[in-house]
């Protein structure tokens, strides 16, 4: 009767505020996800995972800065690029980006290399302003046999400075006695992998107002190297001579005014 329902479900009934707490908890079933949840779900799948994760994609060999070598792999939502030397062997700058589905490129990430520096130009294409260089930058490099970071335009003495692992986080941590310089960052190639940092593969040294880091790369890290650069080496020996740039890929002179550090885009 039409009592009996207004005494199940008024406000003040036991019965209509377990209702109400049931409908709040209650999850919606499967079928409702969306597809544009689904599609996402499959876009976290494929974005970049590391250096290694590109291992088996096809590579394209193009002409790179300063006389370098460039060598571009795209999956289906990122982009990476390496700069090496002739001989492909020293690893000058990695660049990363991020693809959408519908193809547009997001912002380049200098993993390795000079970090790209903001600047602001007028009309006429002269230069206004850019980021202060009185500030620490941090940049991270590489060499054959080790990881190297460097932290420039540090005005304190060399005493001040410590650096360590936190083995919790699985970081590298700079730390100054005065406090005035803070740096926490972790090894992608190393994470990757399941391998710990460890602190007795860590060094640094302190000159010329800059900090330089060094980590050994250990043995997993130089295989996967080795490895690396035998498919870049098969990419570089598929280049035609009669392609142009083909000259400056295979040991042609480097283009004049070249800068041997620059990692900006081409």
């Amino acid at each position: 009767s039409l009592s009996m329902f207004t005494l199940l479900f008024s406000p003040t009934s036991s019965s209509f505020i377990a209702l109400f707490f049931f409908l709040m908890i209650r999850r919606p079933p499967r079928s409702t996800l969306s597809s544009s949840s689904a599609a996402s779900d499959v876009y976290k799948r494929q974005e970049y995972g590391g250096p290694w994760s590109l291992l088996g994609m096809e590579i394209e060999v193009l002409p790179g800065p300063a006389g370098r070598t460039r060598f571009r792999t795209v999956t289906g939502h990122s982009e990476m690029v390496e700069d090496y030397d002739q001989i492909v062997q020293q690893l000058y700058c990695r660049k990363t980006r991020s693809i959408s589905g519908l193809g547009k490129h997001g912002a380049w990430t200098v993993e390795i290399g000079d970090p790209e520096m903001d600047a602001v130009a007028d009309s006429n294409g002269g230069l206004m302003f850019k980021a202060s260089s009185n500030n620490p930058i941090f940049a991270r490099y590489d060499t054959p046999r080790a990881f190297e970071w460097r932290v420039r335009n540090l005005s304190w003495p060399a005493e001040v400075y410590s650096v360590e692992v936190d083995p919790e986080a699985q970081q590298i941590v700079i730390r100054t006695s005065n406090k005035k310089y803070f740096k926490r960052f972790g090894v992608p190639e190393l994470l990757e992998i399941g391998l710990e940092l460890e602190p007795e593969s860590i060094s640094h040294s302190f000159n010329m107002n800059t900090l330089v880091i060094h980590y050994e790369k250990p043995v997993e890290v130089l295989n996967l190297l080795a490895t690396r650069r035998e498919k870049y080496l098969e990419a570089l020996a598929g280049v035609p001579q009669a392609e142009p740039g083909a000259a400056a890929l295979m040991g042609g002179p480097a283009p004049e005014g070249g800068d041997p550090n620059n990692c900006k885009q081409q």
